[in-house]
């Protein structure tokens, strides 16, 4: 097993929604300890020489539809003992083991309620396949590559393929010319697409009513951007930093004495923040985006004013949800 998959068990061992116990005696097949209920496993294989041999260290998996799952590992005697919450689930060997020539693997439901039997994997239950060439791999013992059942990653973060996110936001904004800092609060609305579990592109809106320092007033702030971001750590952690960088578009709008008055301009956006997952597809998002750039496109009503420019920076704290649908 190469280091990657050690380190990816190992966290599926200590994030599981379960939490595996070591065989004991006192716990039969089926009771319930504090809500759970005790799944006892027995692992074998046999042919017509050997009427019965264990399968031991052998990784199992109990994975549900929701996304939750549990791994164990079985003894010297092929045996596993695990706490599972009660409904459907679907057992399998998360890598195949070999014996005399042969791959075994398995993946059966099962169905875990109080009061039920103890679970065996034979060979008559596995899938089998015959091996013409083995490569440092003793017979009887498990193997380096996984039969992962279809849907089932083993990550704890997502961040590839479409996802969407929004939230509330703090807005301040800062002018060159004043040392004034005006503030606010609004939402945002995030779409995008990670090409892989690292780079993705992303586009969002965002809008808040602001209060001037001053005291003249409140108006309204409008943000849009364009640009990449870039994940760390997916897969594994359920802590995701990111960074962003990109292109801005911004709006500036208030009402006085009858008139409307606007004011728009571009720049460039950069930041980072933090995805903690609950599940690998969903997570609470937090994140600080600092823009620069300038108004210089003016109107009153209808009225367009040139030969103005306003540089300014904004920034905006965001914390909501995203969502990785995949």
């Amino acid at each position: 097993m190469t280091p990657s998959i050690r380190l990816r068990t190992l966290l599926a061992l200590v994030g599981a929604a379960a939490a595996p116990l070591r065989a004991q005696t006192t716990l039969a097949p089926g009771s319930v300890v504090n809500g759970r209920v005790v799944v006892h496993v027995v692992v074998s294989i046999s042919d017509d020489e050997t009427p019965y041999r264990p399968v031991g260290g052998l990784e199992l998996g109990f994975f549900r539809p929701s996304g939750d799952s549990a791994v164990v590992v079985t003894d010297r005697t092929g045996s596993a003992t695990i706490l599972l919450t009660p409904g459907q689930y679907r057992l399998a060997s998360l890598e195949p083991t070999q014996w005399k020539g042969v791959r075994y693997s398995w993946s059966m439901p099962v169905r875990v309620r109080p009061g039920m039997a103890e679970v065996e994997l034979r060979s008559d239950q596995a899938m089998v396949r015959r091996v013409t060439q083995v490569a440092a791999v003793s017979d009887g013992e498990t193997s380096g590559s996984r039969d992962i059942p279809r849907g089932f990653s083993g990550d704890r973060s997502h961040s590839s393929g479409f996802f969407i996110g929004f939230g509330f936001e703090g807005q301040g904004l800062t002018t060159t010319n004043s040392d004034l800092v005006d503030s606010g609060t609004g939402g945002a609305l995030i779409l995008g697409y990670g090409f892989n579990q690292r780079w993705a592109l992303f586009g969002d809106v965002s809008g808040a009513t602001m209060n001037a320092a001053d005291g003249s007033g409140t108006y309204s702030l409008g943000h849009f951007d364009v640009g990449a971001r870039v994940h760390f750590r997916t897969g594994p952690n359920v802590v995701v930093p990111f960074l962003q960088f990109g292109l801005t578009g911004r709006v500036i709008s208030y009402t006085a004495n009858g008139s409307d008055f606007t004011g728009t301009g571009g720049g460039v956006s950069f930041g980072g923040g933090l995805n903690a997952h609950f599940t690998p597809n969903v997570a609470l998002s937090g994140l600080l985006t600092y823009s620069a750039g300038n108004f210089d496109n003016f109107q009153v009503d209808n009225l367009s004013i040139g030969g103005y420019s306003v540089d300014a920076m904004t920034a905006r704290l965001h914390l909501g949800i995203i969502w990785f649908p995949r």
